[in-house]
């Protein structure tokens, strides 16, 4: 795992693994995850942390999902 900052765009970013990024869904205006081809995360974009609170990052509620983002995007649990 590998975590930037960027202080002119005031970005935080959490690379989770080095892969190549497939696409990007907004979560919010300022959450964004980045998926690999398969669809696993790969990053975890925050704009503006500074102003962001933590609580809402790590618990998004079920209305900041788009009714476009519920037909595309599915968890899977990979079998261990």
């Amino acid at each position: 795992m590998k975590i930037e900052y960027d202080h002119y765009a005031k970005a935080l970013y959490i690379r989770l693994q080095e892969k190549e990024r497939e696409r990007t869904l907004e979560i919010n205006e300022n959450l964004n995850i980045d998926l690999d081809e398969k669809g696993n995360l790969i990053g975890i974009e925050i704009l503006n942390p500074g102003d962001y609170p933590i609580e809402k990052i790590l618990k998004p509620t079920v209305e900041e999902y788009t009714e476009k983002d519920a037909e595309t995007f599915e968890l899977k649990k990979e079998p261990v």
